[in-house]
């Protein structure tokens, strides 16, 4: 969510900023979503876990490129907001996929 303001203001050294947040953040997020995930029913920890990873992976391996053929085709501002869109789904799948458990 906070890709997207930095990426409409246009300034390169917020958005650059924005971006190494973004990923620290992601780097010390990642291991409590999957504790989260092991937490929610415990006789199924395994399969939770491969829920968030495979929504991750999905992330990795649709938003770069499309990003960057949106960037190519139209502009890098639209790529990166089409980025922070395939982020934000993610979440939200992620966030269905643990409450059908």
């Amino acid at each position: 969510m906070g890709l997207f303001p930095a990426v409409l203001t246009g300034t390169p050294e917020l958005i650059i900023e924005t971006s190494l947040f973004f990923g620290l953040a992601s780097a010390h997020v990642f291991p409590s979503v999957l504790r989260s995930a092991a937490e929610v029913q415990p006789d199924q920890a395994g399969v939770n876990i491969a829920d968030v990873n495979t929504v991750g992976l999905g992330g990795l391996l649709f938003g770069p490129p499309l990003g960057g053929y949106t960037a190519e085709h139209s502009s890098i501002t639209h790529g990166m907001l089409l980025l922070a869109v395939v982020w934000t789904r993610n979440g939200f799948l992620l966030r269905l996929m643990l409450r059908w458990k």
